[in-house]
């Protein structure tokens, strides 16, 4: 299953969910995602703890506290494409 997320984002910027909600995962660099950052900041989908942890240090540590701590140590973000399928622009 982890695999899923990290090949999806490497190679697509985005799993189906985010794609569904109009998100991608971006580098702050501005490169490509490689499979490295990939695999680091979905490495705490592996267990239900692991995820919770990441979160709640997220939270709890200097910077942007909307990150989850993985995002914040290999500089990767999750952000909009203003393309979102569910989601109409207007009601």
């Amino acid at each position: 299953m982890s695999a899923y997320f990290v090949l999806a984002e490497v190679l697509f910027e985005r799993t189906i969910g985010k794609e569904l909600m109009g998100l991608r995962i971006a580098r702050l660099d501005g490169k490509r995602l490689d499979l490295w950052s990939s695999f680091v900041r979905n490495v705490s989908k592996i267990a239900f703890i692991l995820l919770i942890i990441d979160v709640a240090v997220g939270l709890g540590s200097h910077g942007d506290n909307r990150q989850k701590y993985s995002d914040r140590y290999v500089g990767t973000t999750v952000e909009a494409t203003n393309k979102s399928r569910i989601i109409p622009d207007r009601i």
